[in-house]
C-alpha cells in the first residue's frame, strides 16, 4: 500500500470514527444522570429500547435491573467515569488530527496534558466501581470483572508510557501508543455496538451479549490498533537487506508457530475432556484465535515477499505474541482453579491473557520504531 493510499484510507476512517465519537460522546456523559434524577434524557437507553427493544434493554438481564444496587452504590465515582470518559474520546479524535497538530503544536500540548488529566479521572472512577463492586456481582460475571481490571490498568499505562515517550522525544513510540490508548477508551461504546447486533439474536439476554461482545473487544483491540498503526506509518519501508537480528528468529518462527497450535488444539481437548461440550463462549474465542492466526501470518508473509522489512520486523513481533499465547491461556487458566471452579477460571484465562500478551507486544512493538527509522 503506498502513501497515497494510506492517506485516503486514514481520512476514511477518521471521518468515521469521528461520527461515531460524536453521537456516542453525549450518551456517555448523561447516562448516570439517571441516578440522581428520574427526568434525565436517558439518551442511550431510549436508542438502545428503540433498536433492540425494551426487554433487552431494560428488562432481566439488563444493566438497569442486574447493575441497579452495584450502579447506585457507586453512581458518583460512575458519574465522573461516564463524564470525563466522553470527554476523553471528544478530546482524543481531535488530537488526531493531523493538520492541527501541525497548525497548532502548542495547543496539541495544551490539549495532551488536559487528557492526561481527564483520562486519569476516568479511570479512577471505574477503579472504585470495582473496588465497590464484588466480582460477583460484576455485570455479565467473573471473567468481565477481571477484564475491567486490565482495561483500567492497559488505559492507564498506555496513556503514561506514551508521555514518557513524548518526553523522551519519541514521537513514534507516542504516537503508536496513543492509538492502543485510544481504542482502549472506546471500549464502551464498542461494547454497545456491538449490542445492538448481538442484541438481535433469540433468547439473548443483556448480560451474555456484553459477556460476548466483552470477549470480542478484549481479543481484537491490539489487532485493530495494530492496523490503524500501520496506516499511520508513513516511514519508508524497505531497506536494501533485512535488519540482522532478522535471521536469528527466522529458523525458530515456523517451529514456534506449530507448538503453538498444538497447544490451541490441547486446550480445546482439554476443555471439551472437562466439559463434554463445546459451548457459544468456546466456539467464539477459538474463532478470534483462527481469525488471527490467519491475518498475522498472511501480513507477515506479505511483507516479508515485498521486502518491506520494517512492516515485516513489527508483524514478527506479533506473530511471537501468538505463538506465546496459549501457553500462558493454560498457566493463567491453572492458577484460577486455585480461586474458582474450572470453567469460571478458563473465562478469566480466556478473557484476560490475549489482551495482555498481544498488548504487551504492542508496547514493545510501539518502543521499537526508533531504532528501525
Amino acid at each position: 500500500m503506498n502513501t497515497i493510499q494510506k492517506k485516503r484510507i486514514n481520512k476514511i476512517l477518521y471521518f468515521l470514527l469521528l461520527i461515531f465519537v460524536v453521537i456516542y460522546a453525549p450518551m456517555s456523559m448523561e447516562y448516570f444522570a439517571k441516578y440522581f434524577y428520574s427526568d434525565s434524557p436517558r439518551l442511550w437507553d431510549n436508542f438502545f429500547v428503540w433498536f433492540v427493544g425494551e426487554q433487552h434493554a431494560l428488562g432481566v438481564g439488563s444493566t438497569e435491573i442486574e447493575q441497579a444496587i452495584p450502579y447506585t452504590q457507586s453512581r458518583v465515582p460512575m458519574l465522573f467515569h461516564s463524564i470525563f470518559g466522553g470527554l476523553s474520546i471528544l478530546i482524543a479524535i481531535h488530537q488526531f488530527y493531523k493538520p492541527y497538530r501541525i497548525r497548532y503544536p502548542q495547543r496539541h500540548k495544551i490539549l495532551g496534558r488536559l487528557q492526561v488529566i481527564v483520562v486519569t479521572i476516568t479511570v479512577i472512577g471505574s477503579v472504585m466501581y470495582l473496588i465497590n463492586t464484588s466480582a460477583v456481582d460484576t455485570f455479565s460475571g467473573i471473567g468481565f470483572h477481571y477484564l475491567l481490571w486490565l482495561l483500567a490498568i492497559g488505559t492507564l499505562l498506555s496513556l503514561y508510557l506514551a508521555v514518557w515517550a513524548i518526553i523522551k522525544k519519541d514521537v513514534l513510540a507516542h504516537q503508536a501508543l496513543m492509538i492502543f490508548n485510544f481504542g482502549a477508551l472506546l471500549s464502551a461504546p464498542v461494547l454497545r455496538l456491538e449490542w445492538l447486533f448481538i442484541g438481535q439474536i433469540p433468547n439473548m439476554t443483556q448480560e451474555l451479549s456484553n459477556l460476548y461482545s466483552a470477549l470480542i473487544f478484549g481479543y481484537l483491540l491490539t489487532p485493530a490498533a495494530i492496523i490503524v498503526s500501520r496506516l499511520t506509518d508513513f516511514r519508508k519501508q524497505t531497506l536494501s537487506s533485512p535488519p540482522s537480528k532478522l535471521n536469528h528468529y527466522s529458523p525458530f518462527l515456523n517451529l514456534g508457530l506449530i507448538l503453538s497450535c498444538l497447544l490451541y488444539i490441547f486446550i480445546t481437548y482439554l476443555y471439551f475432556d472437562l466439559f463434554k461440550t463445546f459451548d457459544a463462549f468456546f466456539y467464539i474465542i477459538m474463532s478470534l484465535i483462527v481469525m488471527t492466526f490467519v491475518g498475522y501470518v498472511t501480513m507477515l508473509s506479505l511483507n516479508k515477499y515485498q521486502k518491506r522489512w520494517i512492516a515485516y520486523r513489527e508483524w514478527l513481533i506479533h506473530v511471537i505474541s501468538f505463538a506465546v499465547l496459549p501457553i500462558f491461556i493454560l498457566i493463567n487458566w491453572y492458577f484460577f482453579t486455585f480461586f474458582y471452579t474450572t470453567q469460571i477460571a478458563f473465562q478469566i484465562a480466556a478473557m484476560t491473557t490475549p489482551p495482555a500478551i498481544f498488548g504487551l507486544g504492542y508496547v514493545y512493538m510501539a518502543y521499537s520504531r526508533k531504532r528501525m527509522i
